[in-house]
């Protein structure tokens, strides 16, 4: 099991570490972490098809937007997905993604941006690919593992009645 790594705050209660403490763990307690689940994604047969799932992921996006227009944004602070999120639908096109721009996508502050395509990295759900004009740049781009496992998040919804893409 790994450690989770932990830091003292000023009035010396546990303050947890930097994303790469925070291994999702399954709800149902079999052994392992939830990144073991998506080592087997390449077998996951989805009945949800491509546009839906854009379709679909497009929707949550816009979703989440206007939820920020209602609620305070601090309420709901999940940076790692909405970039997933971001770079998913992004793959259709020749969108590029800087930290800057996933920071953005995010609502996350740059630092924070930086901490977690750090642990998306780790996760292999992301990489980074140095600019070839701009040493100062890197480009962010969803790997095959990371893609496999939005889609068959996607479909399941799709697939359980979960979610209806809104058709375009």
């Amino acid at each position: 099991m790994p450690t989770r790594i932990e830091g003292k705050s000023k009035s010396g209660k546990p303050v947890p570490g930097s994303p790469k403490s925070f291994l999702p763990q399954p709800r149902d307690g079999s052994a392992g972490t939830a990144w073991d689940s998506f080592r087997d994604l390449s077998k996951a047969r989805a009945k949800a098809d491509t546009e839906a799932m854009f379709s679909l992921a497009r929707s949550s996006i816009s979703a989440r937007r206007a939820r920020g227009r209602y609620l305070p944004d601090p309420m709901f602070g999940e940076p790692a997905w909405e970039m997933l999120l971001a770079l998913y639908v992004d793959t259709r096109s020749e969108a590029r993604h800087t930290i800057s721009s996933l920071s953005a996508a995010s609502g996350a502050a740059a630092t924070t941006a930086l901490r977690w395509i750090d642990y998306l990295e780790r996760g292999e759900l992301v990489e980074r690919r140095p600019s070839p004009t701009d040493k100062r740049v890197a480009f962010i781009t969803m790997t095959a593992k990371g893609r496999a496992a939005i889609e068959a998040y996607l479909a399941e919804l799709i697939d359980s009645g979960i979610a209806i893409p809104v058709q375009t």
